[in-house]
């Protein structure tokens, strides 16, 4: 096997002992057909590297009473094999089908052949896939081996070990991909990140056919004669998955299925077809927390005319201009609830170096708009932004440390980072800061200084600085009392939407306190801070017969 690599580099190809020589299948470097389907979607061969694979799968299990055939699991090994070969163009593919599925086999492959192999091939991408039973014992998966006389956890090979296998991958390879399809296989993912992704940079996912441990998977013959997983895999990459980026002419995808495309599709039409009795899991694998994505080809564009290459076009990016240009588009879809669009959008946008793009894309990550929430990415972008000047960025960071969610609770260092909010103009950071110093959190307790700053957040647009400095008018906290300037405050959050402020305005027209008394309009801010979701709200609502 020769790889060519750029324009001149070469590997030799490594000889297994006879033993395990036998389970490769190696294919021609087809150099131009491949070069041919990566300009397809505007890459090099100096950007991707050539990819390998381990395909195992048990469709007979001899000693199995009832159960001594699988042919599911035989249909997705060659199914998969040559679709590897004969639409990805895999350089080298291991084969390891019922008696070959032992630990002796998938230690060989996954801790010396194909690392060493990967240590030697730029961007080098490698996939491992399994099909067959799967058992449980307790908390732990594992893969039913073929000479299994029973479904019990004494003849499988324990997932966690093909993990630890599986480590040295992760540490010579580009990007990876790990595909199971059996019973209890999620137990294998600790983790379930979903990040949107990049796919020319490095990551490593594993896509489970079913959820948590004690998940089982099917076939279905009227959805095909393999596994539903794999059946849907299949039907995935001829085109239905590739839905992003969004075209310039609106048309949606460039070429390319990325695992998140993927796992979208597969996660859908899985859980339609079993009725949601099968969930499939997905889960970032990496050392590091990378978020680059291994990628499969959408069979249907590999038969269409070719467009032209356009070497200026950056690999998986969306359709904008600038790092500004991607900023306002993604913007725009983020408000439009276009989520999928939004966050590629960010990520080319944080990628080109713009700070609000980070943002904003570690905003998506805390909240879940449109991707699994992810908390420890969330506060790495907001460090990042903070970092780079972005006062929001320190002031949501700031949070993080007050609530202690994803890091160890800090007020100290939360009131170090909302006062580095404050200084750099953010009117939210005031308003947390004055919070600090009316409770005293992180810093002495200073009344005056809280209502300086609830006043600095008030007149910078946030509504609950003005619902706070309202609360301070009432009660007389540091600051005169003035019911009617409470009144006033409070009308100010709730017209900016800050359901706290809707039912604290009630209270006050129900008692008509600074302002004339009107039971009508107590219930309708009730109400108002009700739906806004003030449980007092509805409790005051309810009271005065005015429903939640």
């Amino acid at each position: 096997m020769v790889l060519v690599l750029g324009l001149a580099t070469v590997a030799s190809a490594q000889q297994a002992p006879p033993k395990y020589e036998k389970y490769i299948q190696r294919f021609p470097d087809n150099r131009a057909l491949w070069e041919r389907l990566l300009n397809r979607v505007d890459v090099t061969l100096e950007e991707i590297g050539p990819a390998f694979a381990l395909v195992a799968g048990i469709d007979s299990y001899p000693k199995l009473k009832g159960r001594t055939t699988l042919k599911p699991a035989g249909v997705d090994i060659d199914k998969l094999v040559d679709y590897l070969e004969g639409q990805e163009r895999f350089l080298e593919i291991v084969v390891l089908r019922n008696e070959a599925v032992t630990l002796d086999n998938l230690g060989y492959f996954l801790q010396r052949y194909f690392p060493d192999k990967l240590k030697g091939v730029p961007k080098g991408r490698f996939l491992l896939a399994f099909s067959g039973h799967g058992v449980q014992e307790g908390e732990f998966g594992y893969l039913l081996q073929p000479d299994a006389e029973r479904l019990d956890a004494e003849f499988g090979i324990n997932l966690g070990v093909v993990k630890g296998f599986y480590s040295r991958i992760l540490h010579h390879a580009h990007q990876s991909l790990v595909l199971i399809n059996a019973c209890h296989a999620g137990a294998l993912l600790e983790r379930e990140s979903f990040g949107r992704v990049v796919p020319l940079d490095p990551g490593h996912w594993a896509i489970t056919a079913g959820g948590d441990a004690g998940e089982l998977v099917w076939h279905d013959k009227k959805v095909g004669p393999g596994s539903i997983f794999f059946e849907k895999f299949f039907a995935a990459l001829d085109g239905r998955a590739d839905r992003l980026p969004e075209q310039s002419d609106g048309s949606l995808g460039d070429g390319l299925v990325t695992v998140e495309e993927l796992f979208t599709y597969l996660k859908a039409e899985v859980q339609l077809a079993t009725r949601q009795s099968q969930n499939p899991r997905m889960g970032n694998i990496s050392l590091h927390g990378d978020h680059g994505s291994f990628f499969f080809f959408n069979k249907k564009r590999e038969v269409a005319p070719p467009p032209p290459f356009n070497p200026t076009r950056s690999f998986g990016t969306v359709a904008c201009t600038s790092a500004s240009d991607c900023f306002s588009k993604g913007y725009d879809a983020h408000g439009r609830k276009a989520y999928d669009l939004a966050l590629r959008l960010y990520h080319e946008a944080c990628r080109l170096g713009a700070a609000a793009g980070c943002f904003n894309l570690g905003l998506m990550y805390e909240r879940g708009d449109g991707v699994a929430k992810d908390t420890a990415r969330a506060i790495s972008l907001y460090r990042q932004t903070c970092d780079g000047g972005v006062a929001g960025g320190c002031s949501n960071l700031g949070i993080m440390y007050e609530r202690g969610n994803g890091v160890a609770k800090d007020a100290a260092r939360a009131v170090s980072l909302f006062r580095q909010a404050c200084d750099g103009g953010d009117a939210p950071g005031c308003t947390n800061l004055g919070a600090m110093y009316q409770n005293g959190e992180g810093v002495a307790q200073d009344l005056a200084r809280a209502e300086s700053l609830f006043r600095l957040g008030c007149d910078g647009g946030v509504a609950r600085g003005c619902k706070n400095l309202g609360i301070m008018y009432e009660r007389g906290d540091g600051v005169a009392k003035d019911a009617a300037r409470a009144v006033s405050l409070y009308r100010q959050a709730c017209d900016g939407g800050d359901a706290p402020g809707c039912t604290n305005l009630g209270i006050m027209y129900e008692r008509g306190d600074g302002v004339a008394k009107d039971t009508a309009r107590a219930v309708s801010l009730y109400r108002q801070g009700c739906d806004g979701g003030n449980d007092l709200g509805c409790e005051y609502a309810r009271n005065l017969g005015g429903g939640s």
